[in-house]
């Protein structure tokens, strides 16, 4: 899995034939994009986690329409990254392991901004801090929706966490997409249920993000 161009061109010049995915770094926002980077061999494209119900429709309606070949997904489950910063955000706390090794990444760290959320932080190996949402994004009752669109495969972002999380969070959406493929009378009841699930295992509580509201423009 790649988040930019220049790394996909790099690693297929390498490994011809390897199969290459999509991160969020490629800012995919529409059809084109997904025509311009299916140039690249890669099979599966995230889409951008900015675009609403109705433009992951369009694009995807836009892409299938064209025969794109790429696999379309969506981020459906985990904290989402919203800055990157060059300054180790660990320093200040004392917990900072530079210069006697990388920090630990047994160790959990967040900050807590004015409204009283807690975001987490990791620190990556160039002692880069990253900082994600307080809560975190949750698909799960829209997997009917996703599966009617023509949504390939649904991305969960365990990273951070602990197998027992990721075990649990796959086997929730397994349900959530058995349950899509039954009349709509037998799914509407046991959705409830597994964002409740979900919501029960989440790191800071659970939101639809922009998924259900967009992005305004200004």
């Amino acid at each position: 899995m790649v988040d930019n161009p220049g790394t996909a061109g790099a690693v297929a010049e390498i490994a011809p034939g390897i199969t290459l995915a999509g991160s969020l770094g490629l800012n995919v926002f529409n059809a084109e994009t997904v025509r311009a980077l299916g140039r690249l061999s890669f099979k599966l494209l995230l889409l951008s986690p900015e675009l609403s119900a109705g433009e992951i429709t369009l694009l995807a309606g836009a892409a299938r329409s064209q025969g794109l070949r790429p696999e379309l997904a969506v981020f459906a489950q985990g904290n989402l990254e919203t800055m990157v910063t060059e300054d180790c955000l660990i320093i200040p706390s004392g917990l900072c392991g530079k210069g006697a090794g990388p920090c630990s990444r047994d160790q959990w760290y967040g900050i807590r901004d004015e409204t009283g959320h807690l975001l987490p932080v990791r620190i990556d190996g160039e002692c880069r801090g990253h900082i994600f949402n307080a809560a975190e994004t949750c698909l799960v009752d829209a997997v009917p929706e996703l599966v009617r669109i023509g949504v390939d495969a649904m991305v969960i972002d365990a990273r951070g966490r602990t197998p027992g999380y990721a075990g649990e969070m796959v086997r929730i959406y397994r349900d959530a997409i058995a349950r899509a493929a039954k009349p709509p009378a037998s799914t509407a009841r046991g959705y409830a249920t597994l964002r409740e699930r979900a919501k029960v295992i989440a790191l800071g509580g659970i939101t639809a993000g922009h998924y259900t509201r967009g992005v305004r423009e200004e």
